[in-house]
């Protein structure tokens, strides 16, 4: 046998590439002839290891290895499966199984272990209680599952059925926004086999939260978390700062909590019914409890405080629909942005998280903030990173009134020079973050491209810029523009547009 802890690997072995700055070797299980006992002997050394604290997680590696007390390295969703596939071999203990995968959580991370731990349950829980329908039509291999014809709850082990809840749930809390379709799958096959599992998570959630959090009730406000589903429910009793301030203060210590989802719907109810004065908002409880909370000044620190805590990029709220999709936090942002220009600063710290594949309510609001502020030297990098956060573009049309004085043309045309400075915060993978996707028809998307084929970065931009502003014709016939615009104002509009 060769000797893992001095760096000797057989060919079960994988060695690790000389640019992670690890010259050792992990040993696989999976995938690989031959695996030996005493591989799997030191597999089982180092979860023992994990669960007494004792092994030495490299996060700094790629990829992430264990590294047990004597020296031996296991890819963490590997052992992980291993571990669950012995367990299920000699009796599933969801308890322990349900410890080992948090600590695994919190020294790697849940999407290290997901794919590894679905396959496991597609062979000890799906394949063996449920019929799989590969020609329904559901999200990658999600396809449709009915309970085997005979099969009942006496027939299946309490222990896995806990720890596939617990499986689903972890997608919920861990998981990107749309891994809700495996949080759902999951559920549905356990209701078809024990319903009362899923509807005591859907009433009580998981018991995780503390209960001075999943449950508050005072003379100001009702409230109730749910870690399982991610949801919120508020009830205000009064209209007073100081009920939207203990609020706040239960939205804050509940959404920064482990086990609480990035992602999560919050459904409110309250005795004055006011909206944002944002058109095209969705009118649900969630924008009029911003709206309420908004109206009292020294509320607002704390507004700004749960957008600053609330704000994760590729997470949403999920009590919009797909068309009012919108990143957590928003409404605060929206109320304080509307409210005042101080948070500005907030506003753009917004607009860089979000994902302008779906992300969509932020047009919106920039529009209805521009056309009450105007754009300024102030508000200009709104409007730049508002362009750069979305596809939907036409929805900026109103803004040529608001940009057609002396003071908005020369914020503009002052932006123009060092438009790299909003470039920089990009992250993507190709030399052109701007693709062809926009909200507009067939022509102005060809007329926008059509002008400007191979030009640079900063280019597009600021053809972007323009045609939010003035839309297509910004782009096909700028000199009609020019041509209308007061005398005193068209040698900056051909600054600008020519």
């Amino acid at each position: 046998m060769t000797d893992k802890k001095n760096g000797k690997a057989d060919s079960n072995a994988e060695r690790i590439g000389d640019g992670a700055g690890f010259k050792g070797p992990y040993v696989l299980l999976h995938g690989v002839d031959n695996v030996t006992e005493e591989e799997f002997a030191q597999a089982d050394k180092c979860i023992e290891d994990i669960l007494a604290g004792s092994a030495r997680f490299h996060k700094d590696r790629f990829p992430v290895t264990v590294e047990s007390e004597t020296g031996w390295h296991f890819l963490p969703d590997d052992l992980f499966q291993h571990f669950l596939e012995r367990l299920d071999q000699s009796g599933f203990d969801c308890d322990l199984a349900v410890m080992l995968c948090n600590i695994l959580i919190k020294s790697t991370r849940w999407n290290n272990l997901d794919y590894k731990v679905d396959r496991f349950l597609d062979h000890a829980f799906r394949d063996r209680w449920f019929d799989v329908d590969s020609t329904s039509d559901r999200f990658g291999h999600r396809h449709e599952c009915k309970l085997k014809p005979g099969i009942t709850a006496a027939d299946c082990d309490e222990q896995l059925l806990r720890f596939v809840c617990h499986v689903a749930i972890c997608h919920k809390v861990y998981g990107p926004s749309y891994a809700t379709i495996s949080t759902n799958y999951y559920l549905d096959m356990v209701s078809q086999i024990r319903p009362d599992m899923v509807n005591r998570l859907k009433k009580y959630g998981t018991g995780n939260l503390p209960a001075e959090l999943a449950s508050v009730s005072n003379d100001l406000f009702k409230a109730k978390a749910n870690d399982a589903f991610g949801t919120l429910k508020i009830t205000a009793l009064a209209d007073t700062a100081a009920c939207y301030e203990g609020i706040l203060h239960w939205l804050c210590s509940v959404i920064v909590h482990e086990d609480f989802p990035h992602s999560y719907a919050i459904e409110f109810k309250g005795p004055t019914k006011i909206l944002l004065p944002i058109r095209g908002l969705p009118r649900k409880g969630i924008n009029q409890l911003f709206a309420c909370a908004a109206r009292f000044t020294e509320l607002h620190p704390l507004l700004e405080i749960y957008a600053c805590l609330a704000m994760r990029e590729d997470e949403f709220y999920t009590c919009l629909s797909d068309e009012d999709c919108a990143l957590p936090g928003s409404f605060a942002v929206f109320a304080l942005g509307m409210a005042d220009t101080r948070w500005i600063p907030l506003v753009c710290d917004y607009l860089k998280m979000c994902d302008d594949e779906h992300s969509s309510l932020q047009v919106k609001f920039v529009r209805d903030m521009l056309l009450k502020w105007g754009i300024n030297s102030q508000t200009v990098d709104v409007l730049v990173y508002a362009v750069l956060s979305t596809q939907s573009l036409t929805g900026f049309k109103a803004l040529a009134e608001p940009a057609a004085c002396r003071e908005s043309l020369e914020a503009l045309l002052e932006a123009r020079t060092h438009l790299s400075d909003w470039l920089t915060h990009l992250d993507y993978d190709d030399d052109d973050p701007f693709d062809d996707e926009y909200d507009c028809d067939d022509d102005d998307a060809n007329a926008r491209h059509s002008s400007s084929p191979a030009r640079g970065l900063e280019d597009r931009l600021w053809e972007d810029i323009k045609f939010a502003i003035w839309g297509r014709k910004a782009l096909t016939s700028p000199q009609t523009i020019c041509s209308k615009a007061p005398e005193q104002l068209r040698s900056l509009y051909a600054d600008l547009l020519l």
